[in-house]
């Protein structure tokens, strides 16, 4: 017995799906890292961060942590642009993490069930197009975050003391 068989009949496409709902911790985890740059206390960043239960709550402290270092130091324009591509690939995550599966004749469809007790059309199709495209904008998002971090010099490991 399949756990999901409409991402079962469209294998390509569930491997897209799971590697953005998967992959967002990645971001979100960069995105923290930035915030802990910013801060010159990564231990500090993380660990407010991840008292929170939310992601967009995670997020929003990241934000309110680093906003005013970053808009000081000239980087205003690049730090909205990454703020705004984070809080789009969340949404990206959230619509797919959230969501019942069902195979068409047209292709796999999703349907948020919070979002369809509210009204009638609830199926959104999706096609490995737009998945493609979607994966794209989270390499965008990190493309964004370690640009952002090379010009604070921010390593990596720098995450492993939290």
């Amino acid at each position: 017995m399949a756990i999901n068989p409409a991402l079962d009949q469209f294998p390509t496409e569930a491997l897209a799906i799971g590697k953005m709902v998967a992959s967002f911790g990645e971001i979100e985890l960069l995105f923290g890292l930035l915030a802990g740059s910013a801060l010159r206390n990564q231990n500090l960043a993380l660990r407010a961060m991840y008292r929170i239960r939310s992601t967009g709550g995670r997020i929003d402290l990241a934000d309110v942590l680093m906003r005013d270092v970053l808009i000081r130091e000239g980087f205003q324009a690049h730090y909205e642009e990454t703020l705004g591509v984070v809080r789009h690939c969340l949404k990206i995550r959230n619509q797919y993490a959230h969501c019942h599966w069902s195979p068409g004749t047209d292709g796999l469809f999703f349907t948020n069930l919070e979002e369809a007790a509210n009204r009638a059309d609830d199926h959104k199709h999706v096609d490995l197009t737009i998945l493609k495209e979607q994966e794209a904008f989270f390499d965008h998002a990190n493309f964004c975050i370690w640009a952002k971090n090379s010009t604070r010099k921010l390593k990596r490991q720098d995450s492993l003391s939290f």
